[in-house]
C-alpha cells in the first residue's frame, strides 16, 4: 500500500493515498487514532480511531489544499493537543499559549485590515 502522513502537505507527490488529520472533499478510506509516536506508527499498526484520516485519491489531481498564506487553522481538539504538549510542562505551556493566542491575534487583524 503506498501512502503519505503529513499534517500540512499541500500535495499529494503521487501517493495514491493521503493520510492527514484534517478532513478533506475525498473519498475517505480509513481512519485511524492518533495514540503512538510517531503519528505514522498509528498508520501502520492500524489503531482505529476518528483523529487521522485515509483519503483514496485515485482519479484526482496532486493538490490537496492551498494555505493562501494563511496559516493552518484546526479546531480545538483535546486529543490532538495532549498528544502535541505530552511532554511540555505546565509551566513552559502557560507561557507558549499565551504567545500563540497573540500570534493568531495579529493574523487575524491583518487579515481584516486587508479586506
Amino acid at each position: 500500500m503506498s501512502y503519505a502522513v503529513s499534517l500540512v502537505m499541500t500535495s499529494a507527490e503521487g501517493k495514491r493515498y493521503v493520510v492527514t488529520n484534517s478532513k478533506l472533499p475525498y473519498k475517505k478510506v480509513h481512519s485511524f487514532a492518533l495514540t503512538l509516536r510517531p503519528a505514522s506508527l498509528n498508520v501502520t499498526e492500524e489503531i482505529t480511531g476518528n483523529q487521522l484520516h485515509m483519503y483514496d485519491m485515485t482519479g484526482h489531481n496532486d493538490l490537496i489544499r492551498k494555505w493562501y498564506g494563511n496559516r493552518p487553522h484546526y479546531d480545538a481538539d483535546h486529543i490532538r493537543i495532549r498528544y502535541e504538549y505530552h511532554d511540555v510542562s505546565w509551566r513552559v505551556m502557560k507561557f507558549y499559549s499565551l504567545k500563540e493566542f497573540l500570534v493568531r491575534a495579529r493574523d487575524i487583524i491583518k487579515d481584516k485590515l486587508k479586506k
